[in-house]
């Protein structure tokens, strides 16, 4: 399977598999805060191994791959690989790739690197090893990779001081990473390199288990931090996916696949039929079947694409059509009309940035909206420095909003976009910022009054490390100012002083969990389970509230200190089936039962 189709994607069962292709994909997040660790696993055998073992990548992970033809491989950190062709002096990748690839070149025309800018704008630079040496986000902001001699990532560090550290066992795997406040979380790997063990700067661990032969990489199990089975998933002897569930059988989803089609039996009994098509070497939804529901008889939605893998038409379960149209060159849509034919029908059309695939106007009904971005005919609302590498050499004006304004029109159903009437005054926002893309100012659409917010951060040399970059003040349109006082190195705030000189003080655990709120003289504790769910909170007054999960991790139970409790009963699916309520004497105040039919929808309540 090519693994364009790794990764998230939107055709999914809840525990995700991609339905189309039986790839199991998860995300599981490290480190959380702006300078964050995730990992992705794909079980798609064509995934690409990494430093964390087989079918596994990590953030800030990804890299160049050369072939011998002079083509390029852009192995992404969620797994997607999309390949780049040499053309004339640049590369083309397939129509559906938006993502660019150039050449870097010094002085003298040597090959010094690459320059590959992402979907949302960002600019990844590569050395002519493929390593990835820098990221920076549209709005200027810089990560910057550091290797060891063996030329294994070993760092990353933002433009204000700020870094994670990861160090490698002996077969060259990630051994450790090092959040920015110095949280250890370990990594284990069984003989063949499969992630096997995860230990968090709590001690906590979560295990995973892959035991399908012939597939020895296939994830089948997920034991969390209590010990306990988590997630199961069972494989076909083509690798694929054919059923997830948690705990107790919760959430259950079992996939049976057949030549263009997909056919999924959830945890009700329902099953849905999925159909699809192969564009541009992506799995892609031509429709699906949709079982009968309280009300409403057995339904199917049917999707179209053109070459480029754009969808050009939708008709939903009701039977109503939504079509498209796009700018084929950049794949962006320019018209798209609802209830197409019908007489609710109503267009939405738009016009594009230039260089960003940014909108700059937008026509629906009643309204035009316009967009200026920095940089736009002469408007810069961030300062001159605040730029990312050009595509073609130099550098570019950062990627902020400087201006929106919403005009009204007498276009009823928006079938007039661009040309129609106005009616009454325009409404508009603007926005300035500062050199690392951050708002200085918000100034909203009122004229009759001031309504500014402004903001000021942390300088980028403040002796206080964990504090550089962060909000320092906030003032609001009448002049009311709260302040950060102090942030710990993961980004959490520690101090908030509010307009009234009252100072909020904030807490948090190894795994940046809020643990206690002290506000003036009152505080609130917040207390976890091993799996990091909401176990208890004592409030200021001595009061408590404790929550009871079951294996699945969905809350069953909420009680007081007094005894005061309500209890849920879920179905397979997660709907609230039954709600009890007694009071401190074990007596009952209320109990509710509810039926659900095969949509999930509510379709009987007694009390």
């Amino acid at each position: 399977m090519d693994p364009k189709n790794n990764g998230p994607e939107c055709g999914s069962t809840n525990n995700p598999i991609a339905i189309g292709t039986g790839n199991k994909w998860l995300v599981e997040r490290d480190v959380a805060g702006a300078l964050g660790f995730s990992r992705t696993y794909n079980s798609n055998p064509a995934t690409p191994s990494s430093v964390f073992g087989e079918h596994w990548m990590g953030s800030h992970t990804q890299r160049l791959g050369f072939d011998e033809s002079g083509g390029v491989r852009a192995i992404r950190a969620d797994g997607k690989v999309f390949r780049f062709t040499a053309s004339g002096s640049g590369y083309t990748a397939d129509a559906d790739v938006v993502e660019r690839l150039s050449a870097e070149f010094g002085s003298g025309g040597t090959p010094v690197g690459y320059r590959l800018e992402t979907a949302d704008h960002g600019v990844e630079r590569y050395d002519v090893a493929g390593r990835l040496l820098s990221h920076i986000t549209v709005a200027g902001q810089v990560l910057t990779m550091a290797y060891d001699g063996a030329n294994r990532l070993s760092g990353v560090s933002d433009a204000f001081g700020r870094s994670l550290a990861l160090t490698y066992d002996a077969d060259g795997r990630v051994a450790t990473l090092t959040n920015p406040a110095g949280g250890i979380t370990r990594y284990a790997y069984d003989v063949i390199g499969n992630l096997t063990g995860v230990t968090y700067p709590d001690g906590k661990s979560r295990a995973y288990q892959y035991d399908h032969p012939p597939f020895r990489s296939h994830l089948t199990g997920i034991t969390d931090e209590h010990g306990v089975q988590f997630a199961t998933y069972y494989y076909d002897d083509q690798g694929r996916a054919t059923s997830e569930s948690l705990a107790g059988g919760v959430d259950e989803a079992s996939l049976s696949y057949a030549a263009d089609s997909t056919t999924v039996a959830d945890a009700l009994g329902s099953s849905r039929t999925y159909h699809f098509n192969t564009v541009q070497g992506r799995v892609r939804s031509t429709g699906q079947s949709q079982p009968d529901g309280a009300g409403c008889s057995a339904a199917a939605s049917t999707r179209s694409y053109d070459a480029n893998g754009n969808a050009i038409s939708h008709t939903d379960f009701n039977g109503v059509t939504t079509t498209y149209q796009y700018d084929p060159a950049r794949n962006l849509e320019t018209q798209r009309v609802e209830a197409s034919g019908l007489p609710e029908a109503r267009a939405v059309s738009t016009q594009w940035h230039g260089y960003w695939r940014a909108p700059i106007k937008v026509a629906e009904p009643l309204k035009i909206t316009t967009y200026v971005y920095n940089g736009d005919g002469g408007v810069y609302c961030a300062p001159a420095n605040a730029t990312i590498p050009g595509r073609s050499g130099g550098t570019h004006p950062i990627k902020v909003l400087c201006s929106r304004s919403e005009q009204a029109t007498t276009d009823a159903d928006g079938s007039q976009a661009f040309g129609a009437a106005p009616t009454g005054s325009p409404r508009a926002w603007k926005w300035t910022y500062n050199a690392y893309g951050q708002v200085l100012t918000t100034d909203g659409p009122r004229t009759d009054v001031a309504d500014t917010t402004t903001m000021t951060y942390y300088p980028a040399n403040d002796p206080v490390i964990a504090n550089r970059g962060h909000v320092a003040t906030v003032i609001n349109a009448l002049g009311h100012v709260t302040q950060y006082g102090a942030y710990d190195l993961n980004g959490n705030p520690l101090s908030i002083i509010n307009p009234n000189g009252e100072i909020t003080t904030l807490a948090y655990d190894a795994r940046q969990r809020l643990t206690r709120r002290t506000q003036g003289a009152k505080s609130t504790y917040y207390g976890y389970d091993a799996a990091g769910q909401l176990k208890q909170v004592n409030l200021p007054d001595g009061g408590t509230l404790n929550y009871t999960y079951d294996a699945a991790h969905r809350l069953t139970r909420i009680s007081d200190g007094l005894g005061n409790h309500v209890s849920y009963s879920l179905d397979g699916a997660g709907n609230r089936v039954a709600e009890t309520i007694k009071d401190g004497n074990q007596v009952l105040f209320q109990n509710i039962t509810r039926v659900f039919d095969a949509l999930s929808r509510v379709q009987s309540e007694q009390r």
